[in-house]
């Protein structure tokens, strides 16, 4: 018996054992997996993940992408169909609970993938992808947006599982109604011999009502680590060229690694993919440039899992490119000067003729060389007069001056202002001032003299200052003003009243009031105050009237303080005993004449009333009091 229960606990660890063994072997059979590329990415492998784009709102044929569904070249799809459009908005029509979208980029003109789910589960998307190496990690990505609103209910959401020769490796479960495109991602290993992949999209959930996404961005690269360049005489991206030579030196994971083998390029245009070329005889991990000439390019380089995967252009990852900036060296120009007079340079001026050379500091650091190559010609007389146009409104620079009757030199002329120097004979938006006026030639012969700009006057408006106003009470405002004006105009709250000097209105509420005057040559001022109102209500009920037909306080009149009453929302009398004798509702003033139909009916006599007004403010008075009735 015990050699039986030992017998049979050996053969369910046995079992055991060998269920960990096949589930080992399985897991070894699987791609493997890691989540975002967060290294060296590779070159899109998809040369049309993006779809491309085109001046069509939608590509005419169907370009075979997805398995078992239709393709519609007009939109929108119907359920098992898709479209490869650039834009929802150009359609004859969009399903109501979808968004009205471009695709995922800044190109105006880029497609994207639409697809309204079949009714049944299945492949909407599938691609494969050859010329691949082993062993290799590679990342496959896509952006995916749930096209329905997310103020839409009773809608399913996609739900889309990635495949890798046809297993799941990634399944974004419910895509929510964000409105957004949302990126999905995974890293994998290729298999020992494996060359290929086929990568698949699938919908997990029914068509119908719901489930309908765009696709967008598909990228399928290789991935590595984290790859960067150091170069030890780059400083803030620029290179000096009196170093003469330019070091780099390739980081895998922030480590130097000679052991790997490199491909090194250079760009001279960092946005087109195609422009990069390989610097030959450079496939180590770090390479020497020599005298590089002066301007701007990048360098990168590309390494692989071995030295076999490097010669595949589809197995390499890419460092992330650093920008290199040559700024120039050698400044040479040269140069024509009017007898008499100097130019600048260094720390004192040229006057002379001859060959100047100065080495200089740039302003990021490098050596410049500047040489300059000066004549001179006979000094000439320039005849001129200025002509002035002073500045139309107060502190503005609308001023002028013009150069007139100009001769002598060597056309053509220039004026300078300031040190200001225009390219013609007439300075523009200046200020009112005193101004040093040169008119130069072409070789710096000059005419030189002094004028001034008058100061405009300063408009001024004026409507007076705060007023604080009881609710119903008119304000009257009068603008004056030092100038003429042409236009007037009111903040937005007024703007009735534009083009008016004087204005009466009812405020109700506190507020700001301003006026903008302008005169006819387009000078402005502005003024404003503020408005604040005392909202207590000011409600008048007399207490006593006498309607015995003597047409002397033969009415009751409800008042209120100037117009800040609207009207009487109701307004109810009630004799000693409790009874409603009398009662109005939006009434303007409440008027009662003491009775229901004849003034002589109701006898003398004490009587209640209850009271709700409403003001033009919109606040609303609850009052009660007595009335008495004389005859």
């Amino acid at each position: 018996s015990y050699v039986s229960v030992i017998s049979s606990s050996q053969r369910i660890v046995n079992m055991w054992k060998l269920l960990l063994i096949s589930i080992f072997f399985l897991i070894l059979t699987l791609p493997k997996l890691s989540g975002q590329c967060s290294g060296g990415a590779g070159n899109n492998l998809f040369a049309d993940g993006d779809f491309g784009s085109g001046e069509r709102f939608a590509l005419a044929n169907d370009p075979m992408l997805a398995p078992g569904y239709r393709y519609d070249p007009n939109g929108p799809p119907a359920d098992g169909e898709y479209i490869i459009t650039n834009d929802l908005a150009e359609w004859n029509q969009v399903y109501p609970t979808w968004l009205v979208i471009q695709d995922n980029s800044d190109d105006p003109k880029g497609y994207m993938m639409v697809v309204n789910a079949s009714f049944e589960p299945g492949l909407f998307y599938e691609e494969t992808i050859g010329n691949l190496c082993d062993n290799t990690l590679f990342e496959f990505s896509a952006d995916i947006i749930n096209m329905i609103r997310n103020d839409v209910a009773n809608h399913l959401d996609p739900n889309v599982d990635f495949l890798i020769d046809d297993r799941v490796v990634l399944s974004t479960g419910n895509i929510p109604k964000n409105q957004r495109w949302n990126t999905f991602s995974f890293v994998f290993s290729t298999e020992p011999g494996q060359t290929s992949v086929k990568l698949s999209l699938r919908n997990n959930a029914p068509g119908g009502i719901g489930n309908d996404l765009a696709l967008d961005n598909i990228t399928f690269r290789a991935c590595g680590p984290s790859s960067e360049i150091q170069s030890p005489q780059i400083i803030n991206a620029t290179f000096c060229q009196e170093d003469e030579t330019l070091d780099f030196i390739s980081l895998l994971d922030g480590i130097e690694d000679p052991s790997q083998t490199y491909v090194w390029e250079r760009s001279d245009n960092i946005s087109d993919i195609n422009a990069w070329q390989l610097i030959p005889n450079e496939n180590t991990s770090r390479i020497t440039l020599d005298n590089p000439q002066e301007g701007t390019f990048w360098i990168r380089f590309a390494s692989a899992g071995s030295a076999v995967n490097i010669q595949n252009i589809n197995c390499r990852f890419y460092s992330t490119p650093i920008n290199v900036v040559v700024p120039q060296r050698i400044f040479e120009v040269s140069d024509t000067l009017c007898g008499g007079t100097m130019i600048p340079f260094g720390d004192g001026g040229l006057a002379q003729p001859g060959l100047y050379i100065q080495n200089l500091i740039s302003n990021v650091g490098c050596d410049s060389i500047v040489m300059i190559h000066l004549d001179t010609i006979a000094r000439a007389t320039i005849d001129a007069r200025l002509q002035k146009t002073d500045p139309l409104c107060f502190e503005q620079p609308s001023g002028e001056i013009l150069g007139i009757n100009v001769s002598g030199g060597y056309p053509p002329y220039h004026i300078v202002i300031n040190a200001n120097d225009y390219p013609a004979l007439t300075a523009t938006q200046l200020y009112a001032g005193t101004y040093d006026v040169t008119i130069n030639d072409r070789y710096n012969c000059f005419f030189n003299d002094q004028i001034t700009l008058d100061e405009a006057p300063e408009l001024v408006i004026d409507i007076g200052g705060d007023q604080p106003l009881i609710l119903g009470e008119e304000l009257r405002l009068e603008l004056n003003s030092n100038l003429p004006l042409s236009e007037i105009l009111w903040s937005d709250n007024l703007s009735e009243y534009d083009g008016q000097r004087d204005i009466n209105f009812l405020p109700i509420r506190d507020m700001a009031v301003s006026v903008t005057g302008l005169t006819s040559d387009g000078c402005e001022a502005e003024d404003s105050i503020r408005v604040t109102l005392d909202t207590e209500a000011h409600i008048y009920t007399p207490n006593v009237f006498s309607p015995n037909g003597d047409q002397i306080n033969d009415q009751y009149y409800i008042t209120a303080f100037g117009r800040s009453l609207d009207y009487i929302d109701t307004f109810e009398i009630y004799d000693r005993w409790g009874n409603l004798v009398w009662n109005i509702t939006e009434s303007p003033d409440g008027q009662w004449d003491g009775s229901y139909s004849d003034p002589t009916s109701m006898s003398s006599g004490v009587y209640v009333y209850t009271l709700e007004a409403v003001l033009i403010n919109g606040d609303r008075i609850r009052k009660t009091g007595s009335i008495q009735v004389i005859r």
